[in-house]
């Protein structure tokens, strides 16, 4: 194996590890979608630090990104907390309107800027090493 490819070994193993914790107490609290809620619903927090500093590498964008998947949360915990729809209903609820919040952002304000689809919101633990080269 070459050193990248340890590197991105290495990466997916530390990312295991530091999901297995929470990720189990969220099965048991019965709530394991809520990591995928956050991390659809953080995309308006990404737009909009983009649409605010217009450049990708800004530290804004994690910030604005981080207090989205927060408020993802507390809405889902306030929604649950009324007693009128059940943990998986709350999230179901939350995370689809902000992530379409996020893509309505960008069809409509950011027609211009080239998105790769499969980088920006699929992801790919191929490309970390590659930030450095």
């Amino acid at each position: 194996m070459t050193s990248i490819q340890v590197e991105i070994q290495l990466i997916a193993a530390l990312v295991a590890m530091a999901c297995a914790i929470p990720g189990t107490f969220l099965v048991l609290r019965k709530m394991a979608m809520i990591s995928d809620a956050i991390s659809h619903s953080i995309l308006p927090g990404i737009v909009l630090g983009f649409f605010i500093t217009q450049d990708l590498n800004s530290p804004l964008l994690i910030l604005l990104a981080a207090l989205t998947g927060v408020i993802t949360v507390v809405m889902v915990e306030f929604i649950q907390k009324t007693g009128l729809v059940k943990e998986d209903t709350a999230i179901g609820l939350v995370f689809p309107a902000l992530f379409s919040i996020g893509v309505i952002l960008i069809a409509k304000n950011a027609n211009d800027v080239h998105l790769d689809i499969d980088a920006v919101l699929l992801g790919e633990l191929a490309f970390a090493p590659f930030d450095r080269l």
